[in-house]
């Protein structure tokens, strides 16, 4: 149903979804970004996408109104820790704060739970593992991450790595604190239209999912 991460936690972690429906999931890492991220947001009502954006509670503090839009516009909210910390470094009690507080934070300020998680730079370790399967969330990592955090990426760079044999169930992963990621964003939606995907939430694409044989 999944690729996933070998581990003997409980959660389950996901690469990409193997589903029948022509979507793929795109996510924005580390926001809430200011002006960046709301372009972002304007580009994606115009082309009627919809994506996850896993947000960091140190930012959501500062901009709380940004993190509103985004759940109103018909956006997925996802935990990225409250600190953006290489999580398998920390002490137990630490790694499970960064992960709750958050949790409550979100819940706080837009109404809503996160439902999905992903570690900052994609470190886990069974530990947290284990703290997200006894909070039911499941840990989404990427099959395609864009690398937009290269200072010497191009955005012609980010539209191939984006799309390039782009299959549904495909998890995307970019920064929505990328000047390119914004700028690569019309030329990847109509790649995607082309081949008849559609972009959706995490929870979406992960509810489009096989049942396993």
């Amino acid at each position: 149903m999944f690729s996933a991460s070998s581990s003997s936690a409980a959660t389950p972690s996901y690469t990409k979804v193997s589903t029948d429906q022509p979507v793929v999931a795109l996510t924005f890492d580390d926001g809430p970004n200011g002006p960046n991220m709301a372009a972002i947001l304007d580009i994606l009502a115009e082309h009627d996408a919809k994506a996850t954006f896993y947000l960091v509670g140190k930012n959501v503090t500062k901009e709380p109104e940004l993190v509103k839009r985004t759940l109103a516009e018909g956006h997925e909210l996802g935990n990225h820790t409250m600190t953006h910390p290489h999580l398998p470094k920390l002490e137990s009690d630490k790694k499970r704060s960064e992960i709750v507080e958050l949790q409550a934070l979100i819940q706080e300020t837009a109404g809503v739970t996160p439902v999905t998680f992903r570690a900052p730079y994609i470190d886990y370790d069974d530990e947290v593992l284990e703290i997200l399967g006894e909070m039911n969330l499941p840990a989404i990592n990427a099959n395609r991450s864009v690398g937009d955090w290269q200072g010497d990426i191009t955005v012609e760079k980010i539209i191939s790595r984006a799309t390039n044999g782009v299959q549904a169930g495909d998890i995307i992963l970019m920064h929505s604190w990328s000047d390119k990621s914004k700028a690569a964003l019309p030329e990847i939606f109509a790649i995607l239209k082309e081949k008849g995907l559609r972009c959706v939430t995490v929870s979406e694409l992960l509810a489009s999912a096989k049942e396993p044989a």
